[in-house]
């Protein structure tokens, strides 16, 4: 299932930012979603409070006199935001994407490696096999690998047995 979301095995859509490629389908599709909610914000709506802290204006037009805190690491060396999205999912929320839009320095890569490359979300593509012939096989055999007593490895081809037609009992 990761494999069909790697770079490795399609291409991304011209809209997906980078720092999202070569990420698991739920992580990309939840930040894409939020990347297109941060589109409208601006610098306005963002205020610095420390080096890595920030108070974001709230989006809801109901409460304008809400603020979210990010943090892009945190006492426990993760990113936050206090938002629901972000207390729900733990992956980049709208508040987090508007930084990432609107502050230079402030992107991808200034979250912590140890959430930015985290196995929750992030592909480990080195793991995945290389393109092959085998991968553009022809024939629909399925292949057997056998290992003898001595750990000598065997390769072996198998058809796939016919369609079988069953009579209907009277």
């Amino acid at each position: 299932m990761n494999v069909s979301a790697s770079d490795q095995h399609k291409q991304y859509d011209l809209l997906v930012p980078l720092f999202l490629h070569n990420r698991p389908k739920t992580v990309v599709q939840h930040c894409v979603r939020r990347w297109v909610d941060s589109e409208n914000s601006s610098l306005n709506e963002i205020g610095q409070t420390s080096t890595s802290t920030f108070l974001l204006k709230s989006f809801s037009e109901i409460n304008t006199s809400l603020y979210y805190e990010v943090c892009f690491e945190n006492d426990n060396g993760m990113p936050s935001c206090q938002c629901l999205d972000w207390l729900e999912h733990h992956v980049p929320c709208k508040h987090l994407m508007t930084v990432f839009r609107n502050i230079l320095y402030f992107n991808w890569d200034a979250i912590p490696s140890a959430y930015r490359e985290s196995p929750y979300i992030c592909l480990d593509v080195g793991s995945f096999p290389l393109d092959s012939e085998a991968d553009h096989s022809t024939t629909d055999d399925i292949v057997q690998v056998t290992i003898g007593s001595s750990g000598d490895m065997y390769v072996s081809s198998l058809p796939i047995p016919p369609k079988q037609q069953f009579k209907k009992e009277r």
